[in-house]
């Protein structure tokens, strides 16, 4: 048996197993894991400081089967968007999904190791960056930040962590009550807690907005909070201060 010196990369490759295994039943299941996720998509999307004729330069991270790029594409028709996911499988649904959406592109790589170079508008992750280790996050969002212009806008939607271990454990019985009330399978309910805790690194909100900061990102603010679930937008300042 062949170890791996890397822990992160095989725990990616795992998410990659899970996501490759799972792409054709993403859609159908999706809405009834993630409470409040066209909520918070409607108002991430409409939170973006862009004209809707822009020509836009938009990149997707974990786009999973599009569904994020299908609206930013609706509210920014005139804009290109490169749709970034490790899974390839997840991939092929975004593709079938944005047919018909021009100036679309797809690339299958893990996040960290896209080539992001100078070049994007606008920058968005729904439910992908919480599979990135905290210690790496300071980097990335450099990076990310990097990548914009001034006045460039990032956009997330993802899981977070409460530091209260009362408040953490409301959120996940919330979680559970949520998915339960979609009528979702106790065997699946079981399964998504159990591949959280294994698969997942979600940071602390308000430390995700401090690493933010940090990385450059000036103006920032959360959208929408549910519980565990948040929804927030950055911007890179026109100068810096």
């Amino acid at each position: 048996i062949r170890f791996s010196m890397n822990p992160t990369a095989d725990r990616m490759q795992l998410i990659r197993r899970h996501f490759e295994r799972e792409a054709a039943d993403f859609d159908r299941l999706f809405l009834r894991v993630m409470p409040r996720y066209e909520e918070m998509t409607r108002a991430i999307v409409e939170s973006v400081p862009y004209r809707r004729g822009d020509r836009l330069r938009i990149l997707d991270l974990g786009c999973g089967t599009g569904n994020f790029s299908r609206s930013l594409a609706a509210a920014f028709p005139r804009a290109r968007i490169t749709c970034v996911d490790i899974a390839g499988k997840m991939l092929d649904m975004a593709r079938a999904k944005l047919a018909g959406v021009r100036g679309v592109s797809f690339r299958q790589c893990d996040l960290r190791d896209f080539d992001y170079g100078p070049g994007f508008d606008v920058i968005a992750a729904s439910m992908a960056l919480h599979h990135i280790e905290g210690a790496q996050k300071p980097r990335f969002y450099r990076t990310l930040n990097r990548a914009l212009p001034p006045g460039g806008v990032f956009l997330c939607i993802d899981i977070f962590v409460s530091p209260l271990a009362a408040v953490q454990r409301l959120c996940i019985r919330r979680w559970r009550e949520f998915m339960e009330s979609g009528r979702l399978p106790k065997l699946k309910i079981a399964e998504t807690l159990r591949r959280h805790a294994a698969e997942d690194r979600p940071t602390a909100l308000m430390d995700e907005l401090e690493i933010l900061r940090g990385a450059g990102f000036q103006e920032i603010d959360v959208i929408v909070k549910h519980y565990c679930f948040a929804a927030y937008c950055a911007l890179k300042p026109l100068r810096t201060r």
